[in-house]
């Protein structure tokens, strides 16, 4: 079974008076290499399974043969959900760790990092709660935020086999 490393960042949206949530940067991991997608300017990548015959990002979302790992994943699959993607079959390295030590709270990633791949997640720290919902929004993306974008997918695949094992 293949295996990508997949995570997505928001911003806030504002449609007439109400502001709510919407997709800004997919990234996604495969062996070595990481891909940053702006699914906010391109919707089509989650719209469609194909672009002119071209597999677009909703296909390997959907695949049953690819095994998406991701880290807390309830608010990216609820999002997802709301343009009928679904991420199956999904591990959730946040919930595996959460079993694993017998806790109702979920560590961030940089922890589960470093206790289980013995990697240390530079710049992670970087970006407050508060610049959350508006950096995401911003093109182009500051090179901080791209760092932090590949930290988020780069050990997945590791870590999802530490914990599996």
């Amino acid at each position: 079974m293949a295996v990508m490393g997949i995570d997505f960042e928001f911003c806030s949206v504002r449609q007439g008076p109400t502001v709510t949530l919407g997709l800004s940067i997919a990234q996604v991991a495969v062996g070595d290499h990481v891909w940053l997608f702006d699914v906010s300017g391109a919707p089509y990548l989650l719209e469609h399974t194909d672009v002119d015959g071209v597999p677009s990002l909703a296909k390997w979302l959907h695949s049953p043969l690819v095994l998406k790992v991701a880290q807390s994943a309830a608010s990216d699959c609820k999002l997802l959900a709301d343009r009928r993607v679904y991420m199956s079959p999904l591990f959730d390295t946040a919930c595996a760790d959460a079993v694993i030590r017998g806790s109702p709270t979920h560590d961030k990633l940089d922890r589960l990092v470093l206790r289980y791949v013995g990697d240390h997640m530079v710049m992670k720290g970087d970006i407050t709660p508060q610049m959350h919902r508006t950096l995401w929004s911003v093109r182009p993306l500051p090179e901080f935020a791209i760092v932090y974008c590949w930290q988020d997918v780069a050990w997945l695949y590791d870590l999802a086999i530490a914990l599996r094992t």
